[in-house]
């Protein structure tokens, strides 16, 4: 089952920390990781500081391999930031043990991550790699998708319509414009395009339904 896992560690921990470090009215937000042959591809949004200062830390930066700015408004800007894998610890140990971040923010001291792994044998896993590596890891707060579901029983929802809504959410799918696709949500929980959508469209309608005090025709 699936198991979510918030968790704290110090901010030197990765080498953008570091960077961060160096720039006290900054603070990133990780969205996504992309892992390659030979090296790791996060990327994430900056916010605050600034930016040209940024990349100019990143170019001189000797655990950076190369850069790329995505997309920027006012003083936010997306970045892809690659270095080697033995720059990246916890990461490295993120994508072994089968995890996918949902939030991740990067501050002075220290780094939150909510983290989503397949089961709780992967999340030892990852445990156990970052006691390895000597990574010192503070869990916050370990649950299942069903341990948080009170509100989600409410509303009538299923656990897959659960985490297809949360997940949705967490990538911005229902911001304007949309920050994710639905073929990239439905690669996250290695589903095809059409159930993601379903899972979606059914338990959009069971909230609106209840939310609204209107009776469901289906109680999937």
């Amino acid at each position: 089952m699936t198991v979510l896992a918030s968790f704290v560690v110090d901010s030197k921990v990765l080498p953008i920390g570091q960077l961060v470090r160096e720039n006290p009215s900054m603070t990133l937000e990780f969205e996504r990781i992309v892992p390659t042959e030979d090296a790791l591809m996060p990327y994430f949004w900056v916010h605050g500081g600034d930016i040209a200062s940024f990349e100019g830390d990143l170019a001189a930066s000797p655990l950076v391999t190369d850069f790329d700015l995505l997309d920027q408004f006012e003083n936010t800007a997306l970045y892809r930031v690659e270095w080697k894998p033995d720059q990246g610890m916890l990461i490295q140990g993120i994508v072994e043990a089968e995890g996918a971040i949902l939030e991740g923010d990067v501050g002075q001291a220290q780094m939150e991550f909510l983290v989503r792994f397949p089961d709780h044998d992967h999340l030892g896993r990852f445990y156990n790699y970052c006691m390895e590596h000597d990574i010192t890891v503070e869990m916050r707060q370990i649950y299942s998708l069903t341990d948080r579901s009170e509100r989600a029983r409410e509303f009538g929802l299923t656990a897959d319509q659960r985490e297809a809504l949360v997940l949705a959410a967490r990538y911005g799918y229902f911001s304007t414009p949309r920050e994710t696709s639905m073929s990239e949500l439905a690669d996250e929980l290695g589903i095809t395009q059409q159930a993601m959508s379903e899972r979606i469209r059914r338990g959009m309608e069971k909230v609106m339904l209840e939310a609204l005090g209107l009776a469901r025709n289906d109680e999937e």
